[in-house]
């Protein structure tokens, strides 16, 4: 007997629905990681002016880039969810896609406008700012035409590979993007290849990234996965991916308990090779600081996921579930404009008279955040909320569709379960 033809508008009844794929605190997750990312960079900018002051909390503030860890864990259930929410739709993979250049491009590209008009007034006001050491602006005229396209086009960690040259950044967190833009089109691929097996498949890969990855390692070849999917990064988002795939296909609780005593024991043992690198990284994986601590938060991370599922809502019921939840939100827009922020109030705090290590951590890294956080918030305001991703349900009705379809004028063919709609997009 022949099935129920499949329509674009139809939702493929053959693979199973997810459990519950909603995970409210997943914002607050993101605004933890971006605060945490801000007051790094904030207190670094203070530290390197001050000769590196030996105060522990600076030693603290100084593992904040662990939140980029975070962000690529946060990012790889919340594309896991919307991979899997399309792929239950017969709607074209290149939607999948091209909502994600939505998302990510237009404001990353109006903040890199904005980067470069900055980067000209300073020339022409103060470049004392743009010869600094470490400074956050680049000299625009030191970038080539393919090192232009690379930021452009967000593929500068591996495009500079073909250029024999090292990695050069207008905005300097285009990096983390760079590793974003790669994990959305490898679940593109997927999308288009193994639409019905697409979990395995990202297994697979996973797989293949740790085999080459070893054997770079052995043979000294490690600096040409700079920057590339290969590199160390994939493992984060792989965690995130791991975590959605435990709660919402996982569904017979005799396998749940053989698997989370399988995923516990695994991570045991990684932790404990992670976690005893324990001396700065010095291979050829920048900008990860300390992959190998990058590596354990992001697998502690995952693991603290799976625990506290249960206790989801209760969680973002407090006022600090909420306030975090508020700041991720607007994430993407913080993580993009923070730096340049963070570098012209130490300067003009600087000026000020506030250059005492003291003076530095009561006022300059406070009043830092605070104005990277209403930066972003306007930035949020003004650019970012005109390209978020309206949410589409993959059980719509045809006829809803088609009404949908009627009013708009055109054909919007993507799905997302409505409450990941804000969650599609990690370090943004």
């Amino acid at each position: 007997m022949m099935g129920t033809p499949l329509t674009r508008e139809s939702p493929d009844v053959s693979i199973e629905p997810p459990l519950q794929p909603r995970y409210r605190s997943l914002d607050a997750w993101r605004g933890l990681a971006c605060l945490a990312v801000v007051i790094y960079h904030a207190a670094s900018y203070v530290s390197d002016a001050l000769g590196h002051p030996k105060t522990g909390i600076y030693r603290v503030m100084g593992h904040g880039y662990l939140g980029v860890a975070v962000f690529f864990v946060v990012s790889g259930y919340c594309i896991a969810a919307a991979c899997d929410t399309h792929r239950r739709s017969a709607r074209p993979g290149r939607v999948f896609i091209l909502r994600r250049i939505r998302r990510i491009y237009p404001p990353f590209w109006i903040m890199l406008a904005c980067m470069v008009v900055l980067i000209l007034a300073l020339g022409a006001f103060d470049p004392t700012l743009l010869q600094r050491r470490r400074s956050v602006f680049v000299d625009l005229s030191s970038l080539s035409v393919a090192q232009w396209i690379g930021n452009l086009t967000l593929s500068e960690s591996w495009l500079c590979h073909l250029n024999q040259g090292r990695a050069k950044y207008v905005n300097v967190v285009t990096w983390s993007l760079c590793y974003e833009e790669q994990f959305y089109l490898i679940c593109f691929v997927t999308l288009l290849l193994a639409r019905r097996r697409f979990f395995p498949a990202l297994a697979g890969i996973t797989v293949v990234v740790t085999v080459v990855w070893l054997m770079s390692v052995a043979g000294g070849w490690q600096r040409y996965l700079r920057g590339t999917f290969l590199d160390i990064g994939w493992w984060e988002f792989a965690f995130g991916v791991g975590v959605y795939w435990r709660l919402n296909r996982v569904k017979d609780p005799t396998w749940v308990r053989r698997i989370d005593l399988a995923i516990y024991v695994a991570a045991a043992g990684l932790l404990l090779l992670f976690a005893t690198q324990a001396t700065p990284y010095q291979g050829p994986s920048w900008p990860f600081v300390n992959p190998w601590w990058g590596l354990t938060a992001a697998l502690g991370v995952a693991l603290i996921l799976l625990r506290l599922r249960p206790f989801d809502d209760t969680l973002m019921n407090t006022r600090a579930g909420r306030a975090l939840s508020a700041v991720g939100g607007f994430s993407y827009s913080l993580y993009l404009t923070h730096m340049p922020v963070c570098e012209l109030t130490r300067t003009c705090m600087f000026r000020l008279g506030f250059w005492t290590p003291a003076r530095g951590l009561y006022c300059v890294i406070p009043v830092s955040v605070l104005m990277s956080l209403v930066v972003g918030y306007v930035f949020y305001r003004c650019v970012e909320r005109r390209f978020v991703n309206p949410p589409l349900s993959a059980s719509e009705s045809a006829a809803a569709v088609e009404r949908r379809h009627r009013e708009e004028g055109h054909e919007r063919t993507e799905t997302s379960q409505p409450v990941l709609a804000g969650q599609e997009l990690a370090l943004a």
